[in-house]
């Protein structure tokens, strides 16, 4: 089938394409686009670009192909502010990258990593009280990225440069999808949204390498720091010159902020996802619970050691990235003339998939718009077709860290909720922003001890 063959989707306007529909209500939107085909046209202002529906050729894009194809439009309205580290840089460089990273990933370093993260947890929570109103999407937010900085570097981020990290990445993050369905020409206007977005880059550069600056030398026997790994690879030790500790610092940097876009506000967004669906589902509010309390026993805290047992916990987790998947839009570009699904691709065909409404198919998810977090108890991934469930992604580009941020995400939501009920404050669902992260704008719930922890509350 050629291109001219494939389906349009409906109500497309001249200049702007489906940006609008795009940008206000994606989920509905890529959702429905399935009914028209595996593979239909859309308009990117006015541009074309082509969104896969099909599962099965979701599987081939990110697998079987994934040499056919490069991360396209997405990442290259990302690479300019967030540098070339893993989350944008491609080819061999990417690869040996990856492999330098991947022990910072291992199993040994999780497990080590989850009695921190745990430590951590606690601590968020030593200040609440009966009745304290904890606004979820920011204090986790803070949380997430002290766990990953920690894991990352070994120190602490001061308050002042997280709270700038913290704001600046997500007015970055969230600029680059808006330019990513606005036609080129729309960035190098002078409006206030491409200002703030150019401010906000330099300022999450300016703070990174105060960090990356301030970072002691690793003293740890067991494999160093993300800082430390860069310094001692073969191809980037600098060997005296000023120049070559410069381009080690800037790849540090890059590869930080690759991290940090990956894996701080997609956790959060993730964990205030989950505890808005836990506060607003008593029937799985009260089984957590019951797991909780019979894995963790008498002590209410966590250690790597309790993880195995906490199989409800991940079926939460597994559930509400199903729904809320925080990396919710990927891009693809053909790189040479490929088929896909009997459909011929030109070199520079631009590609687009949604990992939510993948997420809503009614013959892999029965009832998909339910929050159901037991339909997980008596399958696992294996056991649905390739290509239906991506939190994470796929293939060569997985998510280097998508272990450590399950590992997180059962620690902490086991942590706060062993020991606190979050009730909600209002009825009204809360409102969901669609950038480039899927997330909670604000959710404010409070906190009651559980039954046990009345008397004497953490």
């Amino acid at each position: 089938m050629e291109l001219s063959q494939v389906p349009v989707a409906p109500a497309r306007l001249p200049l702007l394409g489906h940006t609008i529909p795009v940008l206000t209500r994606p989920t509905a939107f890529f959702t429905s686009l399935s009914s028209l085909g595996g593979i239909v046209r859309i308009g990117v202002g006015p541009s074309r670009a082509y969104v896969v529906t099909d599962p099965l050729l979701v599987h081939s894009l990110l697998v079987k192909q994934a040499d056919a194809f490069d991360k396209g439009r997405l990442f290259d309205k990302t690479r300019p502010f967030l540098g070339n580290g893993l989350l944008t840089s491609a080819g061999s460089f990417h690869l040996r990258q990856r492999r330098l990273m991947q022990p910072l990933f291992s199993p040994a370093r999780i497990t080590r990593y989850a009695d921190r993260m745990a430590r951590q947890a606690r601590a968020m929570t030593a200040a609440w009280q009966p009745g304290t109103r904890v606004e979820l999407a920011q204090t986790l937010e803070e949380l997430a990225l002290t766990i990953v900085v920690d894991a990352l570097l070994s120190t602490t981020a001061s308050p002042r440069a997280g709270a700038e990290m913290r704001r600046s990445l997500r007015t970055v993050l969230h600029g680059v999808t808006t330019r990513t369905f606005l036609p080129d020409w729309w960035e190098r206007l002078p409006t206030p949204g491409n200002r703030r977005f150019d401010a906000a880059a330099e300022r999450l550069r300016g703070s990174l390498d105060e960090l990356v600056r301030s970072t002691p030398p690793s003293t740890d026997p067991d494999g160093g720091t993300l800082l430390s790994v860069l310094l001692e690879a073969p191809c980037n030790a600098p060997s005296g010159e000023v120049d070559a500790q410069v381009r080690v610092d800037v790849q540090v940097r890059d590869e930080l902020v690759s991290l940090l876009a990956a894996g701080f506000e997609t956790t959060a967004a993730v964990l205030t996802a989950a505890l808005y669906e836990i506060g607003r589902h008593p029937s799985v509010e009260d089984r957590l619970h019951t797991e909780l309390d019979e894995v963790l026993g008498g002590t209410r805290a966590v250690t790597h050691r309790h993880l195995p047992g906490l199989r409800y916990t991940r079926c939460v987790i597994a559930e509400t990235l199903r729904l809320y998947t925080p990396g919710w839009l990927i891009t693809r570009r053909a790189v040479r003339d490929v088929a896909l699904g009997g459909v011929r691709l030109p070199a520079g065909t631009s590609l687009f998939f949604s990992a939510e409404a993948i997420h809503r198919d009614p013959a892999v998810y029965p009832d998909p718009e339910a929050f159901a977090p037991g339909r997980w108890l008596d399958r696992t991934v294996r056991d649905l077709p390739p290509g239906s469930y991506i939190p994470f992604g796929a293939g060569n580009r997985q998510c280097i860290g998508n272990t450590f941020a399950l590992t997180e995400m059962a620690v902490i939501l086991a942590s706060v909720c062993s020991r606190w009920r979050l009730l909600r404050t209002t009825d009204a669902a809360p409102d969901v922003i669609h950038r480039a992260i899927h997330r909670i704008s604000r959710l404010e719930m409070i906190a009651q001890p559980r039954p046990d922890d009345r008397a004497s509350p953490p």
